[in-house]
Formats: structure tokens, C-alpha cells, sequence
């Protein structure tokens, strides 16, 4: 990109990491974490390794030339060969000609057809397998026909691309299955290694933990995808990235899906889930090249130019699947579905987001940004700048696909980023909002707030009955949980900058009273907003609240890692769903168990839970009493988590409350019994005194 600075230049002493650096790294403690003689042996040693390994693989590069790719000594020895045999054109040997010439004969425009065979011409001799490599790909085969349930006839590396075909064509693997199995493949190959890696690398410098990655990638890889050697990555770092020079399984199978799906997503996935340690891979569909760049978090596929909307022209794969190619393929690029394209190897087009279109059978044009929104800023349609059927640009689309709950799809599609300016940070909130404003405004609008470690979603069975009967209903998530974000995630997260963060949005966006609802902690919040701003409340709700329990411990801080680790499992979410739900039978799936997860793997969720437990929570049960605006008690009458005694204390300390008991529910009857709720919320919202305080309240601020 433009203003990279040039890479360095090969000598005896060249080192791709600056002392002053490691230095002021070492200086900040970003080491801190890395404890006790053994571990400090072993990343000095690893340290001391790469620097004489990064001396001994520059001194074979050309002095005084620009350093892109290790692996170009050895591309130069095998060109040589080639041209000998007269398999490739005579070229100069020039550094820049060989990268050029390395990625393979240029395309000319030709039929579609001619284009897809002639990415697949190679060289002879270019996939040489070592005895370490094939005896790699016989394990790592065993372990792909025991995902795939199938075993081909073919031997080596053409049988491996046929189970991988016959998994996604004959069998008909969905996108998510697909990734799945790959990831299985690299955790059970892999052994204890990742635990190791995760121990060590990520608490080292990301400069240095790149390039360490980066260093033994081509060996540890070549079986599967061919030469490769180190690489300036995307955002402009030397030697922390790898260069495949062209991806065999790319090249030979000239499918889409199968790169997408059985390559790219499950690598990403394998390195930020299992090894703690981002990395992004960008193939290139033209060339058959693929660079890696460790230390960068992936392009959302919906977002990724490079990644075309529709299939590679000429593919079989295409052919064979025919119309259920669009699921079965599933790969969200970036392009439109249009086939006119001067690319000769594909078939793309520049829409921005078009692909989730597709595949989800949509062809709506994009909602329009003024009229789409509404009274105070916020929706009355759809999500200005997206299409029916997409997700927002900030949500996984690959786990959001998993999904199968209709009403968690819906909401999915619906939420949207607002910006709200608040007092304690320079940049906005972008703050998650789901819902609508009603075409009245009759009543109060109703907004809601989730509880610990929870999105928005929490209320996805209750907003739609709630907009079904005309009322403005939000559902939100506030800075620290959901799929919030801010751009500075080291600002501690005290309830003060939690309830100004929601007042700024009721500033900004609301502008008048409001009947605001929390559930567990997000009842302490509702609570600490009213008692601190009840000029911005009509009423309050609280649902199965918790405000009786002072105070959050702040464990240290590897702990809390540890802690974090645990919380986003899938065992402990179905356990929590286990004891959230009444009936359990129908409500504690594997539907709400990924919902009630998708926000876990938003990019700074660790980092902002870590500043929350920091920041102490709440100590609101000596202020219960002191809430003065008319409040609503709903609590499920089989709450397995709280018990039932905090419901009867609310009603006793509160003055003027009104406790109903929500039948054959437990800790959220928003979600187990929404329509009861919302019988209940809106038998209390055209109360006297509700009424009375929202006309108040409104007068007063106009």
C-alpha cells in the first residue's frame, strides 16, 4: 500500500524485527504475562533460533535486492530446470521477473474454459513431495476420510481432492459442516501443539510471534498447497507472512467452495480459535496464489473484493450440483451475482454484498439510507445500505449461518450500528439497535437491555409480538457486551459509563419517555438509570432483575482469561441454558446455545469483559428503595438461577410496584413466555399513572 516503507535489505546481519521495539515492547509489559525460567528459556531460545535461522535464510538472497519471498532461491533453481525442458518461457532471473513469472503463464483473453484449464497447467516436477510430505498427506487423509465417511480409489493428493469433492457434491455438506470437518482435521493433526503455541506465542511481541509463525509455515504446510517462503503481509509487515506461489489445491480442483470452505474459512477459524493468534488468507482466483498474513484479523467474507460472488467459470462441481450450487457452494464473496466480467478466470462483479444476497434468494435493491430511517434516527425498515437477507457487516456470517432458529435469523438480518457520542470516549459507540418505531405515538416506546454476557438477541421472541401489536419496541446492546463496539478498548467499563452510554443514545436517538426493561443484570442497569435520570422514564420493568448481589470480584488477569475461555464454551453456554430454561426439552437447543454465543466472537469481547469485571459492577441494594417512577416486577415462578425471594424483596422495597408471577418459566420469560410478557407489558403501560408520567415527562421536555 501506498507509504509501506521499502522492505529490508538482505545481508549477514539483517533482522526483520528492530531492537528498539522489542525494547519499548519489553519496557510496556506486553511480557508481562509470560511467567516463571522455563517459559522465559523457551521463548529466548525460540528468539535466538529465529534470528540465526532469518541470518542463514538471507544470506541466500541476491545482495542489495528487495526481499519479498524466501522461497525465491529455490523458485530461481527450479525455473532454471523448467526452462531447460522447455515447460516455461524463457525469462530473465531477475527478482521481480521471477515473482512474476512464479505465479504462472499470463492469461490472455480467451473463452472462460480456456482460462479455468490454464490455471490448472503446471510444471512438471512443481508438487514434488518429500518423504516427510507424503507421509503427512497419508495422515492427514486418514483423518479427512474418517470426517467425510468416504474413502477414494485415487491415490495421494488426486484422492484427496476427490474426498473432499465427494463430501461437498455427492454428499451435499453444507458450508458449515465443511469447515467443520477441516477444523476437526487440523485440531486432531495437530496434538498438543496448539496449547503449547497458545501459551507462548500471543504473549510475545505480534511482530515477532508473526515471523516465528511465519518461519516454519512452508514446511509444516507444503504437503497441501506447494512452494511457498516468507512475504510482506497485507498491512505492509516484512517476513510475517507466507507467499504460496500457487496453491495446489486451488489449482487443481478450480472450485470456489472447496478453497473457501475447506481452506481459508477453517484455517482462519483453526489459528484465532484454537492457537489464539489471528491470521488472514487472501487466495487469489486469477493466479492461484495465496498469501498469509499472521497477526491480521480476517476480511468478513461478505466484505472480501477478492472473494467472487459466483462460481469459477468451467467448474464441474458447478455443473454437477446444478441449482442447489448456490447453498451447497455458500461461499459470501464480495462480488454480484452478474456473469458478464472481463476476469477470464471467474466470473464476479463489484456489488459490495451481494453474494449473502443470493444465497439467501434476494434479490431486493438496497433500502434507501434517508427515507429507510424514521422519529429520532432509528429504523422504521430495513437497515440503510444493506439488503434483504444479509447480516450486518459486524456479525460472523459464517456462525450466524448455523443458526437454524427462524426468529434468531430475523432479528440477525434487522439489527444494525448506531453511532452514539458519549462524554468518555473520542470515537462514538457504535451501539446495536433491533427493533422499530411504531406509526404512532400513542405509548411510550419500550427498550430493552440484556443481561450479562448476552446480545440483544435475548429478545428476539419478544420484540416482533411486541411490534405485531403497534408498539415502538428496541432491543440494544450497550458498550462491553453484544456486538457493541468502541474504538478504545481500554477504558475501564464502570456502571457510570454504562448508564451514560445509554443516555446518550436516549438523547440522541429516543427524545422522549420511555418504558425501559432489563432482565438479570440488565434489571441493574434499568434500575441504576432510573434512580440517576427518571426524567428520561415513563416506567420501569424488571425482569427476573438482579440487584441484590454488590459488587463483581476482579480475579488477576490470566485468570480471567482462563475464566473467559471457559464462559464462551459450548458446554458451559448449554448448561447455562439448562438452568436459564423452565422447559428445558424445548428451549435448551443447540439453536440457543449458538445465539446466545454468536456475540463471544466479536473482536474485542475478552478485552471489554476484562475491563467490566475491572470496573467493580453494581452495588445498588441499599438504593432499591429510593426508585421513584412505576415499576413492573415479572419473574418466572420457576427462576432456577436467582430463586424467587429477590421478586417478592422488589415488590416490598419499591413503593407502588406490582410483582406478576410469569407461569411455568424460568430466568427469562422474554424468551420462554413472550407473549404472556408481553400481555403484561402492555396492560402495564396503559396504566394511569404510566400514562400520566409520559405526558408529564414529554411536556416538560418539549
Amino acid at each position: 500500500p501506498p507509504g509501506t516503507p521499502d522492505p529490508p535489505q538482505a545481508s549477514s546481519s539483517a533482522f526483520p524485527f528492530p531492537q528498539t521495539h522489542l525494547q519499548r515492547a519489553t519496557n510496556q509489559g506486553r511480557m508481562r504475562n509470560v511467567r516463571g525460567p522455563r517459559v522465559l528459556s523457551v521463548c529466548a531460545l525460540l528468539a535466538a533460533s529465529a534470528f540465526l535461522c532469518s541470518v542463514l535464510l538471507l544470506q541466500q538472497q541476491p545482495s542489495g535486492g528487495a526481499v519479498t519471498n524466501l522461497g525465491t532461491a529455490r523458485l530461481r533453481a527450479r525455473q532454471r530446470t523448467q526452462i531447460e525442458r522447455g515447460a516455461w518461457p524463457k525469462t530473465s532471473l531477475s527478482p521481480r521477473a521471477l515473482r512474476e513469472t512464479g505465479r504462472r503463464r499470463s492469461f490472455r483473453p480467451r473463452s472462460n474454459q480456456e482460462a479455468v484449464s490454464e490455471t490448472r497447467d503446471v510444471p512438471d516436477g512443481f508438487y514434488d513431495q518429500s518423504l516427510f510430505d507424503r507421509a503427512a498427506l497419508a495422515m492427514f487423509r486418514s483423518l479427512v476420510q474418517r470426517g467425510v465417511d468416504y474413502k477414494s480409489a485415487l491415490p495421494n493428493y488426486e484422492g484427496l481432492k476427490d474426498e473432499a469433492k465427494n463430501y461437498m457434491v455427492n454428499q451435499k455438506a453444507k458450508p458449515e459442516d465443511q469447515q467443520q470437518m477441516v477444523v476437526d482435521v487440523l485440531k486432531t493433526i495437530a496434538g498438543p501443539f496448539p496449547a503449547l503455541y497458545k501459551a507462548i506465542m500471543p504473549k510475545l511481541p505480534t511482530p515477532l510471534a508473526s515471523f516465528l509463525t511465519a518461519l516454519f509455515t512452508p514446511t509444516i504446510f507444503g504437503f497441501l498447497v506447494g512452494p511457498s517462503g516468507l512475504n510482506t503481509t497485507r498491512d505492509g509487515r516484512p517476513f510475517q507472512g507466507v507467499r504460496v506461489e500457487r496453491c495446489r489445491f486451488l489449482a487443481e480442483t478450480g472450485c470456489k467452495g472447496l478453497c473457501v470452505n475447506m481452506c481459508k474459512v477453517p484455517t482462519e477459524r483453526f489459528f484465532r480459535e484454537e492457537m489464539g493468534f489471528p491470521m488472514e488468507m487472501r487466495p487469489n482466483f486469477q493466479t492461484c496464489e495465496c498469501t498469509l498474513s499472521y497477526g491480521l484479523e480476517p476480511t468478513p467474507l461478505r466484505e472480501d473484493e477478492d472473494i467472487p460472488a459466483a462460481c469459477l467459470a468451467g467448474c464441474a462441481n458447478l455443473l454437477q450440483l446444478g441449482a442447489a450450487g448456490e447453498s451447497i457452494c455458500g461461499s459470501m464473496g464480495a462480488g454480484d451475482r452478474s456473469i458478464a466480467s472481463p476476469a477470464p478466470a471467474f466470473m464476479r462483479g463489484g456489488g459490495k454484498n451481494a453474494m449473502l444476497a443470493m444465497a439467501m434468494g434476494s434479490d431486493s435493491p438496497v433500502t434507501d439510507g434517508i427515507s429507510a430511517y424514521g422519529e429520532g434516527g432509528l429504523a422504521t425498515g430495513g437497515d440503510p445500505g444493506k439488503e434483504d437477507g444479509e447480516y450486518p457487516d459486524f456479525v460472523d456470517a459464517i456462525r450466524a449461518s448455523e443458526i437454524g432458529d427462524e426468529r434468531s435469523q430475523k432479528m440477525l438480518k434487522s439489527m444494525r450500528h448506531v453511532p452514539v457520542d458519549v462524554p468518555f470516549l473520542k470515537n462514538p459507540v457504535m451501539t446495536t439497535v433491533a427493533g422499530g418505531w411504531a406509526e404512532t405515538d400513542e405509548h411510550p416506546p419500550f427498550v430493552f437491555l440484556h443481561g450479562f454476557d448476552s446480545s440483544l438477541l435475548e429478545y428476539r421472541r419478544l420484540i416482533p409480538v411486541m411490534r405485531e401489536e403497534g408498539y415502538s419496541a428496541f432491543s440494544i446492546d450497550l458498550l462491553g457486551w453484544g456486538f457493541a463496539q468502541a474504538g478504545d478498548e481500554d477504558h475501564v467499563i464502570t456502571p457510570k459509563e454504562k448508564r451514560d452510554h445509554l443516555y446518550q443514545f436516549w438523547k440522541q436517538y429516543i427524545k422522549k419517555p420511555m418504558i425501559l426493561g432489563g432482565a438479570s443484570v440488565g434489571g441493574a442497569i434499568a434500575l441504576d438509570f432510573a434512580l440517576e435520570h427518571p426524567d428520561a422514564i415513563a416506567g420501569l420493568t424488571l425482569i427476573d432483575a438482579q440487584a441484590y448481589i454488590d459488587g463483581v470480584q476482579s480475579p488477576p488477569e490470566f485468570m480471567m482469561s482462563v475464566g473467559l475461555d471457559v464462559l464462551r464454551s459450548k458446554p458451559l453456554r448449554q448448561f447455562g441454558n439448562v438452568l436459564t430454561y423452565s422447559n428445558t426439552e424445548k428451549f435448551a437447543t443447540d439453536d440457543a446455545m449458538l445465539t446466545g454465543r454468536l456475540h463471544t466472537f466479536m473482536p474485542n469481547w475478552k478485552q471489554y469483559n476484562k475491563k467490566w469485571m475491572q470496573g467493580g459492577g453494581y452495588s445498588l441494594s441499599g438504593r432499591v428503595k429510593d426508585v421513584s417512577v412505576p415499576t413492573l416486577i415479572l419473574w418466572g415462578d420457576n427462576d432456577k438461577i436467582l430463586g424467587t425471594e429477590p421478586a417478592a424483596r422488589f415488590e416490598q422495597d419499591i413503593k407502588g410496584s406490582k410483582l406478576v408471577w410469569v407461569p411455568e418459566c424460568g430466568h427469562v420469560p422474554h424468551l420462554e413466555q413472550p407473549v404472556f410478557t408481553k400481555d403484561a407489558l402492555e396492560e402495564f403501560s396503559r396504566k394511569a399513572e404510566v400514562m400520566e408520567r409520559y405526558a408529564q415527562v414529554a411536556a416538560a421536555h418539549a
